[in-house]
């Protein structure tokens, strides 16, 4: 289960790399309002876009959404 404070590093990530939510969706493939929505907890998504989101970060899927932290 992911909890606001995993998706808030998705967030600092996005916005110290000066990203909007458009130009992570374009990065990624996917329409803006689905990377809000995973930014801001309202939906699951499938791992393979979690990885290209941690990879466009210059992240890893771990370090984004684990619950370890």
């Amino acid at each position: 289960v992911l909890t606001m404070k995993h998706n808030y590093e998705m967030m600092k990530k996005r916005m110290e790399k000066g990203y909007g939510m458009k130009d992570l969706a374009d990065k990624v493939g996917l329409c803006t309002a689905a990377v809000s929505k995973i930014e801001k907890n309202f939906t699951r998504s499938r791992l393979e876009n979690y990885q290209k989101i941690a990879s466009a970060l210059d992240s890893t899927v771990d370090e984004l959404f684990s619950e370890n932290k």
